[in-house]
C-alpha cells in the first residue's frame, strides 16, 4: 500500500516520489514513468531502486488507477557513480592544488632569484668594476669582500636547487637523503626523530624515492606546524614483498574523517597530496589517528610495482 511504501521510503526522497505521482496523472496512457528513489530493506539498508511505470487503466476523472510496473535494485552502480564522483573531485582538487604549487615555487624562486641572488651578483659587479678601474682604497680588502658575497650567492643557489629535488635521491638513495634531511631541517628542533632505515646496499628502488621523501617531507611539516609532537619514527623497509613507509609520532593528533573531508573540498591538501603520491605509484596509504593519541601514516608499494617503477623510471 501507498502507506507502506511512504514508511519504508527515504525521507530525502519524498519530494522525488510526490512529482512521480504528478507524472503519472500527466501521462498518457502506456508513456513509461521512469524514476530512481531509496527505500529501506528488511535488514534496515538503504537500498537504490530504479522504477518504470505505465499507466493501463484510468477512472472517470481519468485518474490513474491501475498502472504496470517493475523495479530493479541499482544500489551497486549509485555506489559505484558516488565513488566516481568523489574521485573526480578529489582529481580536481589535487590538480588545482598543482597549478597553485608551480605558481608558490614560481613566486618562491623569482623571490629569491631577484632579492637574494640577484642583489649579491650586483654586488659582486660594482666591486670588481672599481677593482678594474682602480678605485678602491684597498683592492685586497674588496676583493676579500667580493669572495664572501660570491661564496654565500653560491651557497643560496646549492639551498635553491636541494629544496626543488635534493641530488642525493639519485645518487645515495633514500636512507641517506632522508638522514640529510632530518639533520638540516630538524636537527635543531624540538622534536626527536628516530630513524629505521634499510642497510647500505638494500635502499628502496630508485622509482620510489622521490614519492616516500616527499611524504616524509609532508608529514614531518605536519608534525613540526601542527601535531606538538615530541617524537616521530621514520620507518622504511623493504624486502621481496615490496616497500613499506611508516611515519608515527606522540602528538595531538586529529580526526581521520573530518580531514579527509577538507582534503575533498580543496580546503586541505596535505594528506591528499600524500595519498595521491602513493597511490600513483600503485601503493596503498593509511592513516591512523584521533585527537589525543597521535598520528600513524603508513604507505605500502608491493614488489611488483617496485619492479614496473624500476623498469619505467
Amino acid at each position: 500500500s501507498e502507506r507502506v511504501f511512504d514508511e519504508l521510503l527515504h525521507p530525502d526522497d519524498f519530494v522525488l516520489t510526490r512529482s512521480r505521482s504528478e507524472r503519472f496523472r500527466e501521462a498518457k496512457d502506456w508513456d513509461v514513468i521512469e524514476s530512481e528513489f531509496r527505500l529501506r530493506s528488511a535488514s534496515g539498508e538503504w537500498r537504490w531502486l530504479r522504477a518504470r511505470n505505465v499507466v493501463f487503466e484510468r477512472g472517470a476523472a481519468g485518474e490513474p488507477t491501475r498502472f504496470l510496473g517493475i523495479a530493479q535494485d541499482v544500489t551497486e552502480r549509485k555506489k559505484a557513480e558516488e565513488a566516481l564522483r568523489v574521485s573526480t573531485a578529489r582529481l580536481e582538487a589535487v590538480s588545482r592544488r598543482v597549478v597553485e604549487v608551480q605558481e608558490e615555487e614560481r613566486r618562491h624562486l623569482a623571490r629569491e632569484l631577484h632579492d637574494e641572488i640577484g642583489q649579491s651578483l650586483t654586488a659582486i659587479l660594482y666591486r670588481l668594476e672599481a677593482l678594474r678601474l682602480g678605485q678602491a682604497a684597498s683592492g685586497e680588502g674588496l676583493l676579500g669582500e667580493t669572495i664572501d658575497i660570491a661564496s654565500r650567492t653560491l651557497h643560496a643557489i646549492r639551498n635553491l636547487s636541494l629544496d626543488l629535488r635534493p641530488p642525493m635521491l639519485d645518487e645515495a638513495g633514500l636512507g641517506a637523503t632522508l638522514r640529510w634531511y632530518v639533520d638540516r631541517q630538524l636537527g635543531s628542533g624540538s622534536v626527536d626523530v628516530e630513524l629505521s632505515l634499510p642497510a647500505d646496499g638494500h635502499d628502496v628502488p630508485p622509482g620510489l624515492r622521490s614519492p616516500c621523501f616527499r611524504v616524509v617531507q609532508e608529514a614531518l611539516t605536519n608534525v613540526v606546524r601542527h601535531a606538538k609532537a615530541r617524537h616521530v619514527k621514520v620507518e622504511v623497509r623493504t624486502d621481496i614483498s615490496g616497500t613499506e613507509l611508516s611515519v608515527e609520532d606522540d602528538g595531538t593528533g586529529f580526526d581521520v574523517e573530518e580531514a579527509r573531508l577538507r582534503a575533498g573540498t580543496g580546503r586541505s591538501f596535505g594528506l591528499l597530496g600524500m595519498q595521491e603520491r602513493v597511490e600513483l605509484r600503485g601503493g596503498q596509504f593509511q592513516l591512523e589517528s584521533a585527537p589525543g593519541i597521535g598520528t600513524r601514516l603508513v604507505a605500502r608499494f608491493p614488489a611488483r610495482v617496485a619492479c614496473e617503477v624500476r623498469v619505467s623510471a
